[in-house]
């Protein structure tokens, strides 16, 4: 009967310290989990980021996204295009935007992207349009910037 006692006490006090190495080693529930950055949340941030107004053009820490109307008064501060000049922009920099997003993905490259920045700043310098190709080539990561020889007159530097 004493062996049983003992057996009982002896168990008691393995599971005693099994509760404790849980509590100690186990993450506490202050300490966030920080979860990662998937592709989506990387392509949601570009988006915001590459169509915010340029920084001369905004007010500081408010970055915001570009209504049609306000891309249209801020297009007077560059180049005025025509009509048919801005739908072709616009629709090179959304086809630049959309490579971008290509490229980000495992296995792709920034080839395309960069040829679509390229005609832009060629087809319409001093536009807009031309501004935004240059920060978005100026984001090529430097290892890819000599695979595609972008130039600094390339970055707008």
């Amino acid at each position: 009967m004493d062996r049983l006692w003992l057996k009982i006490a002896l168990a008691a006090v393995v599971v005693a310290g099994i509760v404790v190495a849980v509590k100690i080693y186990s993450p506490s529930e202050s300490e966030p989990v920080k979860k990662p950055k998937t592709f989506y949340d990387i392509i949601e941030s570009d988006d915001k980021r590459l169509r915010t107004l340029p920084e001369t053009a905004r007010p500081p820490k408010r970055p915001r996204r570009i209504s049609r109307a306000e891309g249209q008064a801020l297009q007077q501060q560059y180049k005025e295009l025509t009509p048919e000049e801005q739908i072709q922009a616009e629709e090179l920099f959304e086809m630049a935007m959309f490579e971008r997003k290509k490229a980000r993905l495992p296995g792709m490259n920034y080839h395309r992207m960069v040829q679509y920045c390229r005609e832009i700043i060629k087809r319409f310098p001093g536009s807009l349009q031309a501004k935004l190709a240059k920060q978005m080539l100026a984001e090529v990561p430097e290892y890819q910037r000599d695979r595609y020889n972008i130039t600094d007159e390339e970055l707008g530097r």
